[in-house]
């Protein structure tokens, strides 16, 4: 009889055990339901598995559900984080894809790399925009063509009018200063600096006026050295090359225009200027200083133009141009020009310098 209920115990705690076993395979199939022959014993197991040893292995299981369930959740919490950051990571790459290639304002692709210019036929860049050749630093491109030089009814030096045909070329937007100029002595220890600088140096604070005191053959070693230096072929411009520079295809009559302007250039007065002092007198390109501050050399011998019926001197000179500090108003156009001896003392050394041209190849 104690065979028989302890026989109908043992049914009833198996029949309790599958039903929590049926509860923890609904909680989390991960959990294995505990096999018959592991939870209880047969009364041929010799009676050793009895009622609390079924509830000790029962209540174990159900920890073991309940901890289950608790991992799978925090797993899936986690990976919903994981999902969720990488979800943020692609949309920000997309946005950022879209701002880096939609369109500018002015209706060219915004990139992140630097926009390469294209070399041109001397070795140079050209700008993307136009396909114009970019000048050197410090200069100006102009582009060449055929104008008008010379002026009638003016001056006999500045008459007849002709047409003139000019190659493109870089110049420089101002004359050359004395700080480039003392670079060019320390390289060339032996030549010879301007009257007036002590121990080959210009006075404090002179670094931005034009240089003056140079000779011809000054400013045309000073273009050689510069040569070297750059790499390209520096020179003093031509005659007709200045004039063009400084009245354009249009024939103005002043760098600025066909009008008169007072205060914008260094005439009819007293003293230097630094360089870029009047720049509302540059030309519509930015070249700078033609009328006033200094007379320029340039490399064109001076003499009378086709059809000129003046005399020139016997002894070669150089034509200069653009008016000093002192020229008077009359004077002081784009069109008159005179002649210096490259050397000696009938030459104004200290009213005049001299600014460059690099050819365009």
């Amino acid at each position: 009889m104690a065979a028989r209920a302890y026989s109908s115990k043992t049914g009833r705690l198996r029949r309790e055990r599958d039903l929590e076993r049926r509860k923890a395979s609904n909680a989390s199939a991960a959990v294995k339901a505990v096999p018959a022959e592991e939870a209880g014993r047969s009364e041929d197991d010799g009676g050793q598995a009895d009622e609390e040893e079924l509830r000790h292995r029962f209540e174990k299981r159900e920890r073991a559900v309940s901890s289950g369930v608790g991992v799978g959740v925090k797993a899936s919490k986690s990976h919903a984080v994981a999902v969720g950051v990488v979800a943020a990571l692609v949309l920000l790459g997309v946005v950022g894809a879209y701002l880096l290639t939609r369109p500018s304002g002015n209706g060219e692709r915004a990139d992140a790399r630097k926009v390469e210019t294209a070399p041109t036929a001397n070795g140079g860049q050209s700008d993307p925009q136009t396909g114009a050749p970019k000048p050197p630093a410090g200069m100006v491109y102009v582009p060449g063509g055929t104008f008008t030089m010379g002026r009638k009814d003016s001056e006999e030096y500045e008459s007849p009018a002709h047409d003139v045909k000019v190659d493109p070329f870089f110049i420089g937007i101002h004359e050359v200063t004395n700080k480039e100029y003392a670079e060019f002595l320390m390289a060339r220890p032996r030549h010879a600096a301007p009257p007036g600088w002590r121990n080959r140096k210009y006075a404090e604070g002179a670094e931005q006026l034009p240089v003056t005191g140079v000779t011809w053959p000054d400013a045309v070693a000073y273009c050689e050295w510069l040569s070297g230096k750059v790499g390209a072929r520096v020179r003093l411009p031509t005659e007709e090359e200045w004039e063009f520079a400084a009245r354009g295809p249009d024939g103005r009559l002043y760098p600025w225009g066909s009008e008169w302007r007072g205060g914008i250039a260094n005439v009819n007065g007293n003293s230097l200027a630094e360089v870029g002092e009047f720049n509302r007198g540059c030309t519509p390109e930015g070249v700078c200083h033609m009328i006033g501050n200094v007379w320029e050399w340039t490399a064109s011998e001076f003499k009378p133009y086709p059809g000129g019926q003046w005399q020139p001197p016997q002894e070669r000179r150089y034509v200069i141009r653009g008016g000093a500090y002192n020229t008077l108003l009359k004077f002081a156009t784009a069109t008159y020009r005179t002649g210096s001896p490259p050397t000696g003392k009938l030459s104004r050394y200290d009213q005049t310098g001299f600014r460059v041209v690099q050819e365009v190849k």
